[in-house]
């Protein structure tokens, strides 16, 4: 599974951390160059701003675990995909062992489209009260951060109760009464909590259009064998906010497209429309990344529309994961 993960920091080619004052551009049609750059770890969520050219704020990926949604009409729980977060469900009643659960799992991820319904939680429609096997992952080095046992006791349109459950070192657990309360706030579309100190922790609490990340994505052509899709793989992308909507163009140039363009575009909620395959790795011999970037329509919250297209992923240095981007409102 370790080679695996490694598998993930090559794909993991990203961006991120651009300091305001390089780029001091604020021109209403002014073409932006910027580089964000993750370091070689790729260790870093960082959330862009499109209308200010920069980078608001960033955390680990590890710094969180599990996202509840802060919807009153429908509540689900978001896994860190980041990290390579899955569960599997089971009944204690029939659980033989947690680690023939493991050995047998029919794992479940989340969506990366960002479908609430669509979370492995989810699975399709509403919670489920019950008892999942939850896999922490993976941190930034590769390392495995465990498995624990998640009970959602109860929800409401106001609030989630929920159970924590060690595994214990032989792999038996022991059952606990300590039920966590999780309120639901109408400030923020999703409350972050961590399971390192199983309290809520503060996570992109301001105002964001893009983020750069590792994430699972679902159905990815295999590295030097491009006819084999693997069903997870957790590499780097970018996601965007809930309040943009990303339109791609494969046809036309970036310095072709104009205002005029704009009805001919089909524009998608999902989050990962922009996701990672601007880039292409090319093998195990070359080990390197060329850019293959189609032109990303961005359609933004305030209504402006802007052009994105990824030309580099490398520094001056030649180190990869410092990717640059054009960006233009149109």
């Amino acid at each position: 599974m370790i080679s695996k993960i490694k598998w993930f920091v090559i794909i993991s080619v990203f961006f991120s951390s651009c300091e305001i004052e390089e780029i001091p551009i604020d021109i209403v049609r002014l073409i932006n160059y910027t580089q964000v750059d993750i370091g070689a770890d790729y260790c870093y969520q960082k959330y862009y701003d499109i209308d200010t050219d920069t980078i608001v704020g960033e955390n680990l990926i590890t710094d969180w675990d599990l996202a509840f949604s802060n919807s009153s009409e429908y509540s689900s729980i978001i896994l860190n995909s980041s990290k390579y977060m899955r569960i599997v469900p089971f009944n204690p009643e029939t659980l033989l062992s947690i680690d023939d659960l493991i050995k047998n799992a029919n794992w479940q991820y989340d969506n990366p489209n960002g479908d609430l319904e669509l979370t492995a939680f989810n699975n399709g429609g509403e919670l489920s009260n019950g008892y999942y096997l939850v896999d922490r992952g993976y941190d930034c080095d590769g390392n495995l951060l465990g498995q624990f046992i998640f009970r959602i006791v109860d929800y409401n349109e106001n609030t989630y109760s929920v159970q924590i459950i060690d595994i214990l070192d032989d792999s038996s657990w022991l059952y606990n009464d300590d039920i966590i309360e999780i309120q639901k706030i109408d400030t923020h579309n999703v409350t972050y909590f961590s399971l390192d100190n199983n309290s809520i922790v503060n996570i992109a609490d301001f105002e964001w259009d893009l983020c750069f990340s590792q994430y699972t994505e679902f159905n990815v052509p295999q590295p030097n064998n491009e006819s084999t899709l693997l069903s997870t793989y957790c590499l780097v992308g970018v996601l965007q906010n809930l309040n943009l909507l990303v339109a791609v163009d494969t046809i036309n140039n970036f310095e072709d497209i104009t205002i005029d363009n704009i009805s001919n575009y089909v524009f998608s909620t999902n989050r990962n429309t922009i996701g990672y395959d601007w880039k292409r790795y090319e093998g195990i011999v070359l080990d390197v990344y060329s850019i293959d970037s189609p032109v990303y329509i961005i359609k933004t919250e305030s209504l402006a529309y802007f052009k994105m297209l990824f030309i580099d992923f490398y520094n001056e240095n030649g180190e990869e994961g410092a990717p640059t981007f054009q960006l233009q409102e149109i």
